[in-house]
């Protein structure tokens, strides 16, 4: 999208926004993410376009320290999906879904059948998934607030790679959020088991930039996601948002 989708609506658009028809469209829709949302809406999305809009391709883009502040300003970027850790403020944005934390091991771990209290907790050797880098997280929050502090043994920038380190190095022990989970798990996989500190339930946002704000191409594919995240699970959703 970005300024060649705005180039692009130029040829479809009629006389208002009740006339844009995106099947017209022939240009890319560029996303900045992290991997664990594009393998939760990335199918249902491609979806959607495919129906609607079968001239638009869509590229996945990593996700910046800065939010992709500078592409999204030049247009080289389109939206911005993720957690608001240390979003720019002067983004719009809007909820899409919440979704829980929860702990995994590996079932041979000696802590597979849960029961474990917050000290132990700490005591573990944890996996960290920072797409943004850092050692620090809602997990470590948490843990401080009770005086204590865990053992970060590894650090990895995508969630993919949970599933080999966890299940090859079985005393290590990941906090990530539950659909995340359910999509990179099969239920008996692994142990499951609920946190022993409270956490709040993670956010994830869709972020764009004040000059796409009344874009009506850009309003189009807000409403898609926002229909896609709409629903129980992310990418199931069909019910119409506003605005």
């Amino acid at each position: 999208m970005g300024e060649s989708m705005t180039e692009a609506v130029r040829g479809v658009l009629g006389f208002g926004e009740r006339d844009f028809d995106p099947s017209g469209l022939d240009t890319v829709l560029r996303v900045a993410t992290t991997d664990e949302v594009i393998s939760l809406l990335g199918p249902a999305l491609l979806g959607r376009l495919g129906a609607e809009a079968p001239g638009v391709r869509l590229a996945f883009r990593p996700l910046t320290p800065s939010y992709n502040l500078s592409e999204l300003e030049l247009g080289q970027v389109d939206v911005v999906i993720t957690v608001d850790w240390t979003a720019p403020p002067q983004l719009r944005r809007t909820r899409l879904f919440s979704d829980a934390f929860c702990c995994v091991v590996a079932p041979s771990h000696a802590l597979a059948h849960g029961g474990l209290d917050a000290q132990q907790y700490a005591q573990q050797r944890h996996l960290l998934v920072a797409p943004l880098g850092g050692g620090w997280g809602p997990v470590d929050q948490a843990l401080a607030d009770q005086g204590l502090s865990r053992t970060v043994a590894v650090v990895v920038p995508v969630f993919s790679l949970v599933p080999r380190l966890l299940l090859d190095c079985p005393d290590l022990m990941c906090t990530l959020p539950r659909r995340v989970a359910e999509s990179l798990f099969a239920r008996d996989e692994v142990a499951w088991f609920e946190p022993p500190v409270a956490l709040q339930p993670v956010r994830y946002d869709l972020f764009w930039h004040e000059r796409t704000q009344t874009d009506v191409a850009h309003r189009w594919i807000r409403q898609i996601l926002r229909e896609l995240c709409s629903g129980p699970r992310p990418g199931v959703g069909s019910t119409h948002a506003g605005g």
